[in-house]
């Protein structure tokens, strides 16, 4: 364990949230984004994009059939303009969004929302 005043990194923060949401028995998973180039057997290149700009770090569903959608971010991280928009897209669809900077954040977002 990190001594406190050195900073969390995004993963280590994405690491405690997964397991925190599993101890609350809610199911979610970890989304990567991104893109990969790779030569076929023929050598032709191959580009393959996995993900959705912006898609939020976590992504779960909630025991009311909700979906959940948390953005991990360091301390003085900042979402993109895509992670924006995912996040406000989640809550326009009755989705619960987090930006967790802390699992502490994720236990405060889903008391305001009920659990």
């Amino acid at each position: 364990m990190k001594p406190l005043f050195l900073k969390q990194t995004e993963n280590e923060i994405v690491k405690a949230s997964l397991e925190y949401l599993q101890a609350r028995n809610i199911p979610a998973i970890r989304m990567n984004v991104g893109a990969v180039r790779f030569a076929d057997e023929n050598g032709r290149r191959n580009f393959v994009r996995f993900g959705t700009p912006g898609m939020s770090d976590i992504l779960g569903i909630l025991p009311d059939g909700r979906a959940l959608a948390v953005e991990c971010k360091t301390a003085n991280g900042k979402l993109s303009n895509f992670q924006s928009e995912f996040l406000d897209a989640i809550r326009h669809n009755n989705g619960v969004a987090i930006v967790a900077r802390s699992v502490e954040d994720i236990e405060s977002g889903l008391k305001e929302v009920g659990f």
